[in-house]
């Protein structure tokens, strides 16, 4: 994802007949395709060098252009046994990128003589991130009555360089009582940061208290040191990923409220758990 890709291909007039029309049309699927940055772009060498074209028509992820004249070569003919090549640039935008090509000649595109459909598969490398639990670390602890420091630590377990990154990661602490508890009570938590960068927690609920940060667009310098937790994998200027193997830590001030429990009351809020909120490679949301 993301790669700048360039596709080289021919064509051919196996027939007696020469042209002075060829209609190509390629099909992306997808009208990022089009767009910049990276807009797909076709050049042609028909024996003087490669010269872009300029499209006929576009819709969606389709783009049409019919090739005469110079493009031809010096006759302005496609004869036989002639090939012209043709030379395609574009950014990947999607995983598993399949391109439909139909070529075609003729006095008229919408009726050709003849037509040919051929098309390319980009296969993307193996790997996909993965998330199975959250470590934590209590820092400056003293005893329940005094607010300390609670550091969560999210890995990416996955593999695969850019396939097994996770995107637009977001960073989730829930508990309470039981499993299907959605936030603590007698819990707060305040002064969310990464390396020390202040982040917002997004989490509102008038009954629960809970962590839900959301890095996406956040920081647009490396907030926690280089090769280190967040970084910007997919060149969008904010460092909101995390590589395969690495860990985000973030660091919360907990804050539990005593004024309302009875000499010597349990605490059953011993159970709590770790989510992480992503975009993959291939623009899925987990």
């Amino acid at each position: 994802m993301g790669d700048d890709l360039v596709r080289t291909y021919t064509l051919k007039n196996g027939g007696l007949t020469a042209s002075n029309k060829v209609f190509l049309t390629i099909d992306y699927g997808d009208v990022r395709y089009l767009q910049a940055p990276g807009s797909a772009i076709l050049e042609v060498d028909a024996g003087n060098g490669f010269i872009a074209l300029t499209p006929e028509n576009t819709t969606a992820g389709k783009v049409s252009y019919v090739l005469q004249g110079n493009d031809l070569g010096t006759d302005n003919l496609l004869v036989n046994g002639e090939t012209i090549t043709l030379r395609e640039s574009f950014k990947v935008k999607t995983c598993n990128l399949t391109t439909h090509y139909t070529a075609a000649w003729g006095c008229d595109a919408a009726a050709p003589c003849q037509e040919v459909h051929k098309e390319n598969i980009v296969t993307m490398a193996a790997g996909a991130p993965n998330f199975s639990k959250v470590d934590y670390e209590l820092v400056d602890y003293v005893n329940l009555c005094t607010p300390y420091k609670l550091k969560l630590k999210y890995k990416n377990t996955g593999s695969g360089g850019a396939m097994g990154a996770m995107y637009d990661v977001g960073l989730i602490f829930k508990g309470g009582t039981g499993p299907s508890s959605i936030g603590f009570t007698k819990h707060s938590f305040s002064n969310c940061n990464i390396g020390g960068n202040a982040i917002a927690n997004s989490f509102t609920n008038p009954t629960y208290n809970a962590i839900d940060v959301k890095t996406a667009g956040v920081f647009n310098s490396d907030p926690d040191g280089n090769g280190i937790g967040l970084e910007d994998l997919d060149g969008d200027g904010f460092y909101d990923d995390l590589a395969p193997g690495a860990t985000v830590e973030l660091e919360v001030t907990v804050t539990v409220d005593n004024t309302t429990m009875g000499c010597k009351e349990p605490l059953h809020e011993a159970y709590n758990y770790g989510k992480m909120s992503f975009h993959t490679a291939c623009d899925n949301q987990e």
